[in-house]
């Protein structure tokens, strides 16, 4: 199976986040992106934007999409914003389809339409994915071996080397990620390789 996931500059902060990236290239269509996504990626896709623009951005969406939630515990406060944006929403189609419940379909923490993350720091651009939101997002879509993630907006890479390392961590029933979910670290990766 084929996904997608896209974490494009949110709407209206483009220039102000990005301008200086090797990739930068102004706002983005969100209407060409979400086009792109249902016509390119019918089995599955993702879309990371920011809590303001969820009314606009869901507008343009087929109506069988799902709205799930990233929480952040630890997150940016902005003067003359309250309450803060301590959630960000991913708008989630299709995904490789559970036969069952309680079984290898449901792993550490895809069994839920969300997950708590803290933001990551001083990863080289705003933005950048924590591991555990990563491995909730391959685990919401049920990836497996064998099938491509594309990233559309690959910023520090850091969703494309998560994939990596979760595919070949993949086993049927994920232990290892299960037992570091009920523990809610952040860096997945780095826990269960110091383990090993």
């Amino acid at each position: 199976m084929k996904f997608a996931y896209a974490d494009p500059p949110y709407i209206g902060q483009s220039k102000r986040h990005y301008k200086d990236h090797e990739d930068y290239a102004g706002e983005v269509n969100h209407k060409e992106l979400i086009d792109r996504l249902v016509e390119e990626y019918p089995d599955g896709w993702a879309l990371s934007l920011s809590a303001p623009t969820l009314k606009q951005i869901l507008n343009m969406c087929p109506n069988d999409v799902r709205v799930m939630v990233w929480v952040k515990p630890f997150h940016a406060w902005k003067k003359n914003v309250t309450p803060s944006y301590g959630y960000e929403p991913v708008i989630v189609s299709g995904g490789r389809q559970r036969k069952t419940f309680g079984n290898e379909s449901v792993k550490a923490l895809g069994y839920q339409d969300w997950v708590s993350a803290s933001i990551t720091m001083k990863k080289g651009l705003t933005g950048a994915k924590p591991e555990r939101f990563c491995i909730w997002l391959f685990e919401v879509l049920n990836v497996r071996p064998g099938d491509i993630l594309d990233d559309l907006f690959p910023g520090t890479g850091v969703v494309t080397e998560m994939y990596n390392w979760y595919i070949n961590q993949y086993k049927d029933v994920a232990t290892d990620l299960r037992e570091v979910a009920k523990l809610n670290k952040q860096d997945i990766r780095k826990y269960i390789e110091e383990e090993e």
